[in-house]
């Protein structure tokens, strides 16, 4: 099943539903094998990476934008082409929806979000520069 903004022609196999939100984007998710991410844009912050995650799904992705750090080896794989992506769906029955789910509770929650961000904040207010983002490693 795919949801989005355009219409592609994949495969016969294939059911496209259109753009999604609110409960039928929760639904899809908590009921997808994975989110595929294939994008070729330096994208800063998927929204639907961290959803995917809070759902419990693993997400396949390429290795653009943020997408290695909001990812993870807990939460899905990245692939940087298209013979990679395809090994890794292979492997979905490898991947931990717990895990998947931890990542986003620890990285992305509302109370880690906000500790990070008055720590940004004071350290711009203490030192005149914001200090060095943590990784999520």
């Amino acid at each position: 099943m795919v949801a989005g903004g355009w219409r592609p022609t994949l495969s016969r196999w294939l059911k496209f539903v259109g753009e999604v939100g609110g409960e039928e984007k929760r639904e899809l998710l908590a009921g997808a094998r994975c989110l595929w991410m294939p994008v070729q844009w330096e994208d800063p912050c998927p929204v639907n990476v961290i959803e995917a995650l809070v759902s419990g799904t693993p997400v396949i992705a390429t290795p653009r934008g943020s997408l290695p750090d909001l990812v993870g080896p807990d939460g899905g794989a990245i692939g940087a082409t298209y013979e990679d992506l395809i090994a890794i769906r292979r492997r979905l029955a490898d991947f931990d929806a717990h895990a998947c789910r931890r990542r986003a509770e620890r990285y992305f929650s509302h109370v880690r979000m906000a500790r990070d961000y008055v720590r940004m904040y004071e350290g711009l207010l203490r030192d005149g520069e914001l200090p060095a983002g943590r990784p999520l490693h």
